[in-house]
C-alpha cells in the first residue's frame, strides 16, 4: 500500500510540476494596428530569456531577445516588451515565442483571421485578462504593466 501511495503522490507532483514549468513564460499582450507593433512577454518566475525568438505566421523572425535578459518577480520587471515595428498583420496573425533552438515553442497567440481573439484596433491591444489564460481585446494598452484591471473591449459576437 505504501508503494502505491508513493507512486500516486509522485505522479501528481510530476503533473503539477510539468504544468507549471510550461507556463512560466507567456506572450502576455500585443498591439498590431499600426506601424509601431509590439509584443509583451511575462514571466511568472525569474527566467533568463536570452536568445529566445519571436516569430509570426510567415515564420519571419521579429526579434532574438538580447543576451542577459532576465525577467521575473524578483527582477526589475516581470515583463519584456519587444518593439517589432510593422511586423504583425492588422487583419490577423500568430505570434510565437520560441526557445533559442528556434524549434521549441514556449507559447503562441493567434488573433483575427488566424483564430483566437479579434484583431485589436487603433489605440487598442489584446492580452491576457489579469495576466491569466483568457485573452481579450483591451480598450487601452497596458504595455509593460500588469493587465490586472485593464478595461476590456470585448470582441463582437458573430
Amino acid at each position: 500500500m505504501k508503494k502505491f501511495f508513493s507512486i500516486v503522490v509522485f505522479g501528481v507532483l510530476f503533473l503539477i510540476y510539468t504544468s507549471v514549468a510550461h507556463a512560466q513564460v507567456l506572450i502576455n499582450e500585443f498591439s498590431s494596428s499600426d506601424s509601431s507593433d509590439w509584443v509583451e512577454i511575462y514571466a511568472f518566475e525569474d527566467t533568463d530569456i536570452s536568445g529566445w525568438i519571436l516569430r509570426d505566421t510567415a515564420s519571419s523572425k521579429m526579434e532574438t531577445i538580447p543576451v542577459g535578459t532576465v525577467i521575473g518577480p524578483s527582477k526589475s520587471s516581470s515583463f519584456y516588451v519587444s518593439e517589432v515595428g510593422n511586423r504583425l498583420n492588422v487583419g490577423g496573425d500568430i505570434v510565437k515565442l520560441l526557445k533559442p533552438d528556434d524549434a521549441t515553442e514556449v507559447n503562441q497567440v493567434s488573433y483575427g483571421d488566424q483564430g483566437g481573439v479579434c484583431s485589436p484596433g487603433a489605440s487598442e491591444s489584446a492580452g491576457r485578462v489579469d495576466n491569466g489564460n483568457t485573452i481579450e481585446r483591451f480598450a487601452a494598452p497596458t504595455k509593460g504593466l500588469t493587465n490586472t484591471g485593464a478595461q476590456l473591449n470585448p470582441c463582437p459576437t458573430p
